[in-house]
């Protein structure tokens, strides 16, 4: 889904990648029985369900460090390795 919307100029940046654009689905709110996923600016963001375990409203975040669109019939975009953070 990245490297197409890249590819066919439909992003130019990470920063285009945001939930419920260019394919990418709706921001899930984390409920007792679902984590909750949400998409900004190329950031992916995971809530851990409200479950009552210690992991409860653990959030992690997956950020690419770069991004760069394809050159003129390359297959793919060039994504920076990502940095995982948690909080």
């Amino acid at each position: 889904m990245i490297a197409e919307s890249a590819s066919t100029g439909r992003a130019s940046a990470i920063a285009d990648f945001d939930a419920g654009t260019l394919g990418i689905p709706a921001t899930t709110v984390a409920t007792a029985s679902d984590h909750g996923i949400d998409v900004v600016d190329g950031a992916i963001t995971i809530t851990w369900r409200s479950d009552g375990t210690s992991l409860a409203g653990e959030t992690y975040t997956l950020a690419a460090q770069g991004f760069a669109p394809p050159c003129s019939g390359s297959p793919a975009a060039a994504v920076s390795p990502a940095v995982t953070t948690r909080s």
